[in-house]
């Protein structure tokens, strides 16, 4: 069985200005590395439909190659 809790929170004005901040930095950060995966595959793409890579071996960038440690 699963179950879930909903919370409401209501921050003051300083901790709203951390969350947006925070949930701004996350956003941002998602983008980009979505955005370097999207430029690997169409360069992977590239590859494989001329078999020309610009510069060297080919490679997929997964999630867990972006994870932090």
């Amino acid at each position: 069985m699963r179950k879930s809790f909903q919370y409401r929170i209501y921050p003051t004005k300083k901790q709203e200005v951390v969350l947006d901040r925070t949930l701004s930095t996350c956003r941002h950060l998602y983008n980009d590395a979505l955005e370097e995966r999207k430029r690997q595959a169409e360069l992977n793409k590239l590859k494989k439909s001329f078999d020309v890579f610009p510069w060297g071996k080919q490679e997929w960038i997964n999630y867990y190659d972006k994870q932090i440690n």
